[in-house]
């Protein structure tokens, strides 16, 4: 997750959804065009409101933003972030087990 202090004043940014070979869903934060070379990507967000960004409101961000390919994306209770798909097996209670995840792997959750 970025820091408050990543985010500078006039600079236009982006987000990553990462997802790790273990199946850990990160958010790297970066100008826009230069998201390129950012290891294990899934998807880019259009650019983010800065006063998003500085919250590090990631719920906030995904009610707002789009993915750059127009799609929406969403944040479960622990901060990670689901696909569109993901999300609407989620309301259908779909149990965890049956889930569509990405790429057939399912996420790291936090610790509690």
């Amino acid at each position: 997750m970025w820091k408050r202090s990543d985010v500078a004043e006039g600079q236009d940014y982006q987000l990553v959804l990462v997802q790790r070979r273990d199946g850990t869903r990160t958010c790297v934060l970066c100008e826009v065009g230069q998201c390129e070379g950012v290891e294990e990507q899934m998807f880019v967000t259009a650019v983010v409101p800065r006063e998003l960004l500085v919250k590090g409101d990631l719920f906030g961000i995904a009610k707002a933003v789009k993915l750059t390919d127009g799609s929406s994306f969403g944040v479960e209770a622990h901060g990670v972030w689901l696909t569109p798909e993901e999300c609407a097996a989620f309301e259908r209670n779909v149990t965890w087990y049956e889930m569509p995840w990405l790429n057939g792997l399912a996420p790291v959750l936090p610790p509690k």
